[in-house]
């Protein structure tokens, strides 16, 4: 080694010794419903200490994720009754539950389009209509309810499309590729909304947190609750069409 070259190596070593003094925070995993994903990708630019890494998907498939041994701090659902599973298999802590956030369900069509679907009678005008598969998807059941209650499934259900999570029922009507669909109130910023579905017709949407049993980051996972139920966390919330769940949907 030249002499030349010896500063430039005591300056790596300087830099590499500094590097591994710096502290280091474990970061929150969150397994969530596909429909917070707007959300917890907003709140992560908010929250960054601990740092979140979030994964979405329907529901059912987050419990038997978690179920089958995923790694998750803080699981975060659409549906009361998959909480309820994991909570009576001691997939979650003791006392760690609560409910966060309320939603509605809306009638919405593609943003650039005309149709024929201007308020919620004229849904049987409507030739294919996605909504959340009804047997594994929460958003399809709480659809499915309404349909029923609106007397409408059995008219209608020919003409139903199933998507297998919140998201992609919402991308299918963004793309224009059905020509209306049943969504969550958050995910109808980017399309036409025609009609509010009555809340009377369908079971309260409530979306439950717990900490994982076996959270590696359950300090981490209590504080990003704890964010979600300040004042800043509720304006994200009701920013993203949600509401915190004391007020109930809006």
């Amino acid at each position: 080694m030249t002499l030349r070259a010896l500063p430039l190596l005591a300056v790596l070593l300087l830099w590499a010794a500094g590097c591994a003094k710096q502290p280091t925070t474990p970061s929150v995993h969150v397994l969530a419903a596909a429909s917070l994903s707007s959300l917890l990708q907003d709140v992560s630019a908010h929250f960054t200490d601990p740092r979140l890494v979030c994964q979405f998907a329907a529901s059912s498939e987050v419990r038997r994720q978690v179920e089958q041994g995923a790694a998750a701090d803080l699981i975060i659902l659409a549906d009361v009754r998959a909480m309820d599973s994991l909570e009576q298999a001691g997939q979650v802590r003791p006392g760690s539950r609560q409910d966060l956030f309320g939603n509605i369900l809306v009638l919405v069509t593609p943003p650039d389009q005309s149709s024929k679907v201007n308020k919620l009678e004229d849904l049987p005008y409507a030739e294919r209509i996605a909504i959340g598969e009804p047997e594994t998807v929460p958003l399809g059941a709480y659809t499915k309810q309404s349909l029923l209650a609106l007397d409408l499934w059995d008219a209608l259900r020919g003409r139903l499309i199933y998507g297998k999570d919140a998201r992609v029922v919402a991308s299918w009507v963004r793309r224009g590729e059905v020509d209306a669909g049943i969504v969550y109130g958050s995910d109808a910023a980017h399309l036409r909304r025609v009609a509010r579905i009555p809340s009377s017709t369908h079971a309260p949407i409530v979306y439950p947190a717990a900490i994982a049993r076996h959270a590696t980051n359950p300090d981490g996972a209590a504080r990003l609750l704890a964010f979600l139920a300040s004042s800043s966390g509720r304006d994200l919330t009701r920013a993203h069409g949600l509401a915190p769940f004391q007020s109930g949907p809006e």
